[in-house]
């Protein structure tokens, strides 16, 4: 029981006990009319207050109960990104995995891959049967909460350095993130950082120790 609903009984018990002694002690109650009336009026404000504070803790929580749904079907402030796992195999590849970040399911969700360190990436490659050129572009679907996937894509690292910037859409909105790699004495460090694109706040950032700076975000 809430405090408002508390103050509230324990009110209208107070009135009835009230009306019940003045109803049997008639006299007692016109000696004191005025004291009674005074305590009678004050059970009826608290108890008249109490009623209006719980009924907007009820519909405070009943509008919160709305938000969760519908942060539920839509995805809520969710969000995911890549990370690459096994860093490089024998052939150069990484494994992109896409990581969910997040209260909320994420629903319908996609991504495009500017690989901006590939020297085979022509930007004017863009067809009509090719409307990405040679950016990868992925559909991810549905995550829940605390899961990841792995992306089938075919890409090399060339060099020491790898920058990528990938480009989100879901069903609760989008966000781009920012991908760097450095080999560093023959170990691969990263750097990132994932913007919305509602209110360009920025959802995650992490940069691994010893990686070089001033970091290239350009």
């Amino acid at each position: 029981m809430s405090v408002a609903s508390a103050i509230a009984l324990v009110s209208a018990v107070l009135l009835a006990i009230v009306g019940f002694g003045t109803s049997m002690h008639e006299n007692l109650f016109k000696r004191y009319k005025r004291w009674a009336w005074g305590v009678i009026a004050s059970l009826l404000v608290v108890s008249t207050a109490a009623t209006i504070v719980q009924s907007w803790q009820s519909e405070r929580e009943l509008d919160q109960a709305r938000h969760e749904v519908l942060d539920t079907i839509i995805g809520g402030d969710s969000f995911c990104y890549l990370e690459l796992g096994g860093m490089v195999t024998p052939a150069g590849i990484p494994n992109i995995t896409v990581i969910h970040s997040g209260k909320y399911p994420i629903y319908d969700a996609q991504v495009r891959i500017v690989p901006l360190t590939d020297p085979s990436r022509d930007p004017n490659a863009r067809t009509v049967d090719r409307p990405f050129g040679n950016d990868l572009f992925f559909q991810i679907g549905s995550l829940s909460p605390n899961t990841a996937t792995i992306l089938p894509a075919n890409q090399k690292i060339v060099g020491d350095s790898l920058k990528w910037n990938a480009f989100f859409f879901a069903r609760n909105g989008s966000w781009d993130q920012l991908l760097r790699l450095r080999r560093v004495n023959g170990q691969w460090l990263m750097a990132t950082k994932i913007i919305s694109k509602k209110d360009e706040r920025q959802l995650y950032y992490q940069v691994d120790s010893g990686y070089p700076t001033p970091i290239d975000w350009e």
